[in-house]
């Protein structure tokens, strides 16, 4: 495995230019960064020549997306290094040519502890609404360690969602 540090979140972006982990260090550890939606950096995971899995870090989120999988992993940062899983994609679930996005809301939230999800096909949406124990999904990362992210884009999180229902699109219980 190759990793490879970039300014920004896209490769592709003209002033995407290659770091050293040192420097991708400082800059998500710089406190003075306000921008919270703007990538800072991230860090490419190549095996051989292919693109397997990418990183991305800003200000107070963290993603990891797997090529193979298209799955992905977002975390919101709670302090410190300290972060809640809150949503959780495929853009092909399972090869079944299925878009599913998982959105997890913590205790914290007015409406606390739940799961809204949403399964697109051909087309056609349908949404569920279920509970969770949010006890699951708090992390503690610290940048550079790809353990805990490695982990967490080869779970499955479905045992961890409960009491599935389908719902209308505004997510309300029935």
């Amino acid at each position: 495995m190759e990793y490879m540090f970039l300014t920004g979140g896209n490769s592709k972006d003209k002033d995407t230019r290659r770091i050293t982990f040192e420097e991708a260090k400082k800059m998500v550890c710089d406190t003075s960064i306000k921008n919270s939606y703007k990538p800072i950096c991230s860090m490419v995971i190549l095996e051989g020549e292919r693109k397997y899995r990418k990183i991305i870090y800003f200000r107070k989120r963290v993603i990891i997306y797997d090529f193979d999988t298209t799955k992905q992993v977002w975390y919101e940062k709670v302090n410190d290094n300290e972060y809640f899983i809150d949503q959780i994609a495929f853009e092909n679930y399972r090869n079944q040519n299925k878009y599913v996005e998982v959105h997890l809301r913590n205790r914290d939230f007015s409406d606390p502890n739940i799961c809204m999800i949403r399964v697109g096909s051909n087309g056609r949406w349908k949404y569920y609404v279920g509970d969770i124990d949010d006890s699951k999904f708090y992390r503690k990362i610290e940048f550079g360690d790809t353990d805990i992210l490695y982990s967490d884009i080869e779970t499955n999180f479905e045992p961890y969602l409960m009491n599935l229902k389908e719902c209308g699109k505004n997510f309300s219980r029935k």
